[in-house]
């Protein structure tokens, strides 16, 4: 055996306890806690919840108050006001709806619709049935997943913007075709229906305030009070300072993803550089993520991939 084989293969225990740690750290809080998925649907169906503030429903008839835990079912269209938020909730999930928007069920086997104004945030369980996906359909593109988390948004000018907070994202347009859409990134439809290049999200794109508000119900925050402010607790949970260091801390760890993607998991056949290299990353991603845990990451829309599979 070589001198650096020798040292590879004395680093090869350090790194395997790094990712055991590291494992730990992020094990417990599965992505189906919170939210209301499953047992709010005791009946089955689509249930809806109002969440806050004006929200509306039409189920033929043209749009009235919507009815706390009301039956939804398709051809029915959910409108909120300028204060109003709603959810959707169905066996594999919960469509959650922002203020100043128009959705309308195109289908419930499973959940499909069609977004008009303002944006939702979808969030899927593991889906049983091969070809099944949960979708949102706006004029320029649609967006669709097995079991993950995404958000879509129609903007003024007609373009939608679609959010991969939670591994792949199908988005096709209405001209050239379809995109997977990693996690962690982002995509515009234009007006005409042309989809542009994948971006990544930005620490901003995850500490908007629906961004927040929807990773506190995903963590079990629930809704908000009567008369509170929608998002209230999801701001007032975390600070300013802590949410810049948590948004570090997953870009530090989506660095982790790329460097595992190119040179694979901890091999006693690896160079001695190779080894250095994952050292220096993981301890980078120690330091940066202390005091987070996995839900943390997953509630900022992050789920770490190279040790799952690996």
């Amino acid at each position: 055996m070589t001198i650096q084989h020798r040292r590879t293969a004395r680093l090869l225990p350090i790194l395997i306890a790094f990712v055991l740690l590291l494992s730990a750290c992020s094990s417990g809080g599965g992505s189906d806690s919170g939210g209301g998925v499953d047992a709010a649907t005791p009946g089955g169906g689509i249930r809806l919840q109002v969440v806050a503030g004006d929200v509306q429903t039409d189920t033929g008839s043209g749009f009235t108050a919507a009815e706390e835990g009301q039956l939804l079912a398709v051809g029915d269209a959910v409108k909120t006001g300028a204060d109003g938020r709603a959810a959707l909730v169905f066996a594999e999930g919960v469509v959650r709806v922002d203020y100043d928007t128009n959705l309308k069920i195109t289908a419930d086997t499973p959940l499909s619709s069609e977004l008009s104004s303002g944006q939702a945030y979808v969030r899927v369980t593991e889906l049983t049935e091969t070809g099944d996906r949960v979708s949102v359909a706006t004029p320029t593109a649609t967006a669709s997943v097995r079991g993950t988390i995404f958000n879509i948004r129609l903007t003024k000018d007609s373009s939608t913007l679609v959010y991969a907070l939670e591994d792949t994202t199908i988005v096709e347009d209405r001209v050239s075709g379809s995109l997977k859409l990693r996690v962690g990134t982002k995509v515009a439809a234009s007006p005409k229906g042309t989809l542009g290049h994948p971006e990544p999200l930005t620490a901003a794109d995850l500490n908007e305030e629906w961004a927040l508000f929807n990773r506190s119900l995903d963590a079990g925050g629930g809704a908000s009070p009567a008369g509170g402010t929608p998002g209230a607790s999801a701001s007032s949970a975390r600070s300013s300072e802590e949410q810049a260091k948590l948004a570090n801390c997953i870009e530090v760890s989506r660095s982790v993803d790329q460097l595992f993607s190119k040179i694979g998991a901890p091999s006693a056949s690896w160079s001695l550089a190779q080894a250095q290299a994952w050292v220096r990353e993981i301890k980078a991603v120690l330091k940066a993520c202390k005091g987070f845990t996995a839900q943390d990451w997953e509630s900022a829309g992050y789920r770490r991939t190279w040790n799952e599979g690996g």
